[in-house]
């Protein structure tokens, strides 16, 4: 959904190898795209499906790397700090539960596919893997990590499992805020 948007599509044109005209003109371009999802002014896509009305209307969400990686991923490049990394994100709704899914650098290169995308070398993906790490040292949030060398059906058994629990435990917990 991200990528179809004139927002989505700038974020997402360094993993094809189109460079921005800076990376902080393109670091700074995920914060609307971010609000667009949350319903926050300004946004530019009022019929799009917003974040904090789902969640009031008691719907359950799962969104693929929310924003953890945004942050991991740019930490992981020069001169950006953590904490300059997650400013963006500050105060967006904090998730209920957030899996990690691990795979060892190996065992990832072995697998199809990778090495395509601009950030898919050795050395980016671990100093990207120790932002994670870092992350996960935030006790206020719920991390949970997977073995993703697990078999397809394993991993999804996992998933479900810890969703299911979560679910039943966050319904009744007012919406809380990242990083706040």
């Amino acid at each position: 959904m991200m990528r179809e948007s004139l927002i989505g599509c700038l974020l997402h044109a360094p993993y094809w190898g189109i460079k921005p005209a800076t990376r902080h003109v393109l670091l700074t371009g995920i914060k609307p795209g971010t609000l667009q999802a949350t319903g926050d002014p300004p946004s530019t896509e009022p019929n799009r499906p917003l974040i904090k009305e789902k969640l009031s209307q008691g719907i359950t969400l799962i969104v693929d790397r929310y924003a953890f990686s945004g942050v991991a991923f740019t930490n992981a490049k020069e001169n950006f700090s953590l904490h300059w990394c997650k400013q963006p994100d500050v105060g967006l709704p904090k998730p209920d539960l957030v899996v990690f899914l691990h795979l060892k650098l190996a065992e990832a290169v072995q697998r199809g596919g990778f090495g395509r995308e601009r950030y898919e070398d050795g050395a980016f993906q671990e100093r990207a893997l120790q932002c994670y790490y870092q992350l996960m040292e935030d006790r206020t949030l719920n991390w949970k990590m997977i073995d993703a060398s697990k078999s397809i059906e394993d991993v999804h058994k996992e998933i479900c499992a810890l969703s299911e629990d979560i679910i039943q435990t966050a319904a009744p917990r007012p919406l809380g805020k990242l990083w706040m």
